[in-house]
């Protein structure tokens, strides 16, 4: 009896202790930031005060402060806070570099942001994809095309389902005048995001660039503006290509405006395949994912499947219609991904 009486003695006094534990650092931050959730963010920072008053080496609560007073528009709080996690290293570096970088370039200082972008790539030993593609943006924004589309890359080696950095490379080379190449990228990142807001402005871009250069008079007469650029490029004999399909489709009625682009499309892919590969990600990544789509007797379905955004009833007839070629066109890609490494 003696036993049995010791034995819950311990137990009520265990269970007293237990529940009378204070909080932890980390359940106070995950406090906070149901708090944030709700839009109660100076409740937000008091949580989070509290849990560096337990562990004031608290990555995690110092880089929610700094997210905390950049919604509430504190930019230099933001930064102090986000300084504080640079300082401690670890995790949540990459989050606090972006951040800082971004407050940065949003308030009109972007020279300053990519200097916070070159000490993160240097103390992070190359970056990650994210980190890649924000600095990117803001060599994009600040016309440093080169080192942007060097910067791009560098993240889409990394992680080459971000959808957002093919339409940023997609972007570059469009302001450099290489409109297949763009394409390229373009295409890519709607398959990637099919429908969505920015897809069905891409869509639209996308159309605009096949019909570039090429114009119709009212006695049918047909011109084709041609840029020859430079020799040794070898996108140059598929612009010129492209711009001879496009006037020729000008005059066959006959044809949809998705039969049209998925002919012009294919073309550009047919020239690829019989050009030799060169150096580069465009040769080492999109040629290639073209060119098993081509053979793989995919295409007619990738092109509806990236017109899903658009306001066109042929395309959403045929979607509707064609759900087990889509089906096909997916776990091809799936496939396609798992031979390559990218799952």
């Amino acid at each position: 009896m003696k036993k049995i009486l010791l034995l819950l003695v311990l137990l009520f006094c265990y269970a007293s202790v237990s529940f009378s534990q204070p909080n932890t650092a980390v359940q106070l931050v995950d406090k906070g930031v149901a708090l944030y959730d709700a839009g109660n963010y100076t409740a937000a920072l008091e949580k989070y005060k509290e849990a560096l008053l337990i562990d004031e080496h608290y990555s995690r609560a110092y880089y929610e402060t700094a997210y905390t007073y950049y919604a509430m528009q504190e930019h230099k709080q933001a930064i102090k806070y986000a300084d504080k996690v640079i300082k401690e290293g670890g995790k949540y570096l990459v989050e606090a570099y972006t951040l800082k970088a971004n407050i940065l370039d949003m308030t009109g200082k972007p020279e300053e942001a990519v200097a916070v972008y070159k000490e993160a790539m240097d103390q992070l030993s190359g970056g990650d994809y994210m980190l890649c593609y924000n600095y990117a943006l803001t060599l994009f924004e600040i016309k440093e095309f080169d080192e942007a589309e060097r910067i791009v890359i560098k993240g889409m080696r990394q992680n080459p389902m971000h959808a957002s950095s093919h339409l940023l490379f997609g972007n570059i080379m469009l302001v450099e005048e290489k409109r297949i190449q763009g394409m390229l990228a373009d295409e890519f990142f709607l398959f990637r995001e099919p429908d969505s807001k920015r897809s069905k402005t891409i869509v639209a871009s996308i159309d605009e660039q096949l019909k570039k250069g090429v114009t119709k008079k009212e006695n049918n007469t047909i011109n084709i503006n041609f840029n020859p650029g430079k020799k040794s490029d070898p996108f140059s004999s598929i612009e010129l290509m492209v711009g001879l399909r496009e006037a020729y489709f000008m005059g066959k009625d006959s044809l949809t405006e998705q039969e049209k682009f998925y002919e012009i499309t294919k073309t550009i892919i047919e020239l690829l395949d019989i050009k030799k590969s060169e150096k580069g990600f465009l040769w080492t990544f999109y040629v290639p994912f073209y060119k098993e789509l081509l053979h793989s007797d995919n295409l007619e379905a990738f092109c509806y499947y990236i017109h899903k955004s658009k306001d066109d009833d042929q395309v959403k007839k045929w979607l509707q219609n064609n759900p087990a070629k889509i089906d096909k066109l997916i776990n091809w890609f799936a496939e396609y991904m798992k031979k390559n490494g990218m799952n």
